[in-house]
């Protein structure tokens, strides 16, 4: 009788196990055909793809970095004798994206990041309408708007930021003369 249980039990187990994994992963799709929907994962492709630019441009601060890591292992004058390859017609900095770029890609980012913060804060129903919604007319609206509205929102936030800065500095000011005068 027992040993009926258990398999009763361990089949119970395994397509529960099983149903989960299939409502995983169509969770996962939807999230996948959201990010789609909203262009998330071609602007994540080319904010990799400006990456390679930055590693150009801080290529002389990475190269220090590196020596630090080839003194771990190597004498002073090959770690020196390799820098100079480093810096070979960019070949540090090419090379140094590449291996970045293979360590770090779409897929990757897609599964490791995107998929699991969906995951967490939205039900699959949820991510289907908000597919829809940025499938729908105000939703290409509302994703092409979005970078403007960003910008105009912090320039006016700077702008009334300072101005308040500056009114609270002059009142400050009339303050302490006013504490000073009595």
């Amino acid at each position: 009788m027992r040993r009926r249980f258990s398999i009763i039990l361990a089949i119970f187990f395994i397509v529960t196990t099983s149903q989960a994994a299939i409502a995983d992963e169509a969770k996962d799709e939807a999230i996948k055909g959201l990010l789609e929907a909203m262009n998330t994962i071609d602007s994540m492709g080319l904010s990799l793809d400006t990456m390679k630019e930055k590693i150009k441009m801080n290529s002389p601060y990475l190269l220090e970095e590196i020596k630090i890591i080839m003194a771990r292992e190597i004498d002073d004058e090959s770690v020196q004798e390799a820098a100079k390859l480093y810096s070979q017609d960019d070949y540090g900095a090419a090379r140094l994206y590449e291996l970045f770029r293979y360590k770090l890609n779409l897929d990757r980012i897609v599964k490791e990041v995107m998929v699991p913060v969906y995951r967490k804060h939205y039900t699959t129903d949820e991510i289907e309408q908000l597919t829809d919604f940025y499938q729908s007319d105000i939703g290409q609206k509302t994703l092409q708007l979005n970078a403007e509205i960003s910008r105009s929102i912090s320039a006016r936030t700077r702008d009334i930021s300072q101005l308040a800065l500056n009114q609270a500095k002059e009142e400050l000011a009339y303050e302490l003369q006013k504490k000073l005068a009595e």
